[in-house]
């Protein structure tokens, strides 16, 4: 067994289905995947609720992970600056998770079966559900011990596994997204804006690199390059764009 969970659009399939998951259809053919942890990022999807424990006899029981994709997608828009803050520098990893998770649908199902065998079923139900409770708290997605050994969020070593990607998104194929080549622009961008006022843009100013901009039509942007002629290079939160100054 290989201890793998999978995320996967779904459908409700037809009745009469037999065994784990028959209720449901999946839409994608390349579900994503991880190994030994419920990625933090699929976490964002899912409330408490959405856990449930089946005990179909006395030797055959399964957990069902499934939520409808608008309630999962609104959950992971209100999670997501939080867990993209606690990345760091593996936030563009959160921003290609949301653009994924965007596509799938009607439902939302994480199958986590695999992972759940490695111990008792109705602790795993509940250790789940408790942590999907926690992650809404303040400290929920900070590096410290946890609810349960296999949620890499609330894990003291998920920032500094062998598979860091795998512990925040997991994979699809077996290779994570490349990291931007304006990453380290956007991320000097979002501390920026977080940590001080910007200033008016005008063309006949004098701006230097690291100067916070507001520009009226463009928005917000941090001066990241400064070239002749009287030009700039500004990052801007969709990309890089060039303006002039000491005009």
């Amino acid at each position: 067994m290989a201890n793998r969970v999978y995320l996967n659009g779904a459908k409700l399939a037809p009745p009469g289905g037999v065994g784990r998951n028959a209720a449901w259809t999946p839409s994608s053919r390349t579900p994503l995947a991880a190994s030994y942890r419920l990625p933090l990022a699929w976490m964002c999807l899912f409330a408490p609720g959405d856990v449930t424990y089946r005990q179909v006899s006395d030797d055959d029981a399964w957990i069902e992970v499934a939520t409808p994709a608008a309630a999962g997608l609104a959950r992971l828009a209100t999670r997501a600056p939080r867990l993209r803050a606690v990345a760091g520098d593996l936030g563009y990893l959160v921003d290609a998770f949301v653009k994924h998770a965007q596509t799938l649908g009607p439902w939302i199902v994480a199958d986590v079966f695999e992972l759940a065998m490695m111990s008792k079923l109705p602790q795993f139900c509940e250790g789940l559900m408790i942590a999907l409770v926690q992650l809404d708290r303040p400290d929920a997605m900070t590096p410290g011990e946890g609810s349960h050994v296999f949620f890499s969020g609330l894990r003291a070593d998920w920032r500094t596994a062998d598979d860091p990607e795998g512990a925040i998104i997991g994979w699809k194929r077996g290779r994570p997204p490349k990291r931007p080549a304006d990453e380290d622009h956007r991320l000097a961008w979002r501390e920026a804006v977080a940590t001080r006022p910007p200033v008016a843009y005008a063309p006949g100013g004098d701006f230097a690199v690291g100067t916070l901009l507001a520009h009226p039509t463009l928005g917000t942007g941090l001066v990241v390059v400064q070239r002749e002629g009287g030009k700039l290079d500004v990052f801007f939160e969709n990309g890089v764009r060039q303006l002039v100054h000491r005009r």
